[in-house]
């Protein structure tokens, strides 16, 4: 065999492996082989190079796929997180917008000059005050009243048919109590709406929607406490707390003249201090 077809028949070997060759030259490199050893041998190296080189780009394209894999699921792991977070924060963020504004309403509300305030206790304790304009009127199942007007303030004690005449310095009794549990957690000012906001994200509370009478409520579950507010005025219309219940009603712009009447006190007993 002329060894200037072997230079010929090396050069064509690549492509003849690879099916890229015409049958005609197929005939011609084949021809060559049966009687060229060096060439058979170089075709035999070429093509364990060329497996060698296919199984080394497969592992390569294995460990692409994996990383590629563990990139997804990577991603997906750390998307769930953050909607987590979001979820947990927007959760968060809503409890407490609108826990500031029920406290708002019931603490630092302008509840104006004219307003009606009932509450019960589970024990039978029943309390009413009335207010307009400077007069008050507050009872206490009845065994005890205390009036006040603008230039006068009196306990008057029916049953007994006596009176005490206050002191018009004494705080005015037609500011109810302003402060509001929730749990062990006092709101008693602004500031207090911030340590609220740490509280929140660090305990578990409860806040649904619930039908309670006429009403239409928040629900607020916290610490064993349950709190009914009404979503229209949002004010507290029951708080249950340590095995005691207190229902509450108020009413705004409902209380007339004869709710805040000086009782008749002609015939009663003074008691001096």
């Amino acid at each position: 065999m002329d060894k200037k077809y072997c230079k010929i028949v090396q050069d064509l070997l690549p492509n003849y492996i690879e099916n890229l060759t015409s049958p005609e030259t197929n005939q011609f490199i084949e021809t060559h082989l049966k009687e060229c050893k060096a060439c058979e041998k170089s075709l035999e190296i070429m093509k364990k190079g060329i497996i060698s080189e296919s199984k080394k780009q497969s592992r390569q394209i294995d460990y692409l796929k994996r990383y590629k894999r563990k990139m997804i699921i990577l991603k997906s792991v750390i998307g769930l997180v953050i909607i987590f977070i979001l979820v947990f924060l927007g959760i968060k963020i809503y409890q407490w917008n609108l826990l500031s504004k029920i406290f708002d309403h019931n603490v630092e509300y302008e509840i104006g000059n004219n307003y009606k305030l009932i509450s019960k206790n589970a024990d039978g304790t029943i309390t009413e005050l009335f207010y307009k304009n400077g007069y008050c009127y507050y009872n206490v199942n009845n065994k005890g009243i205390i009036w006040e007007g603008p230039n006068s303030k009196y306990m008057i004690i029916p049953n007994d048919k006596t009176y005490l005449t206050l002191d018009k310095s004494t705080p005015p009794t037609g500011l109810a109590d302003a402060t509001i549990t929730i749990g062990d957690y006092f709101l008693t000012d602004s500031s207090e709406k911030v340590n609220l906001f740490k509280t929140i994200l660090t305990n578990n509370i409860d806040i649904h929607e619930e039908q309670y009478g006429e009403h239409q409520c928040y629900v607020i579950l916290f610490e064993g406490q349950k709190l009914w507010i009404d979503k229209e005025t949002l004010f507290i219309i029951r708080n249950d707390y340590n095995g005691q219940s207190t229902e509450f009603d108020i009413e705004i712009g409902t209380v007339t003249d004869d709710d805040v009447k000086m009782p008749d006190i002609s015939e009663f007993t003074e008691i001096k201090n």
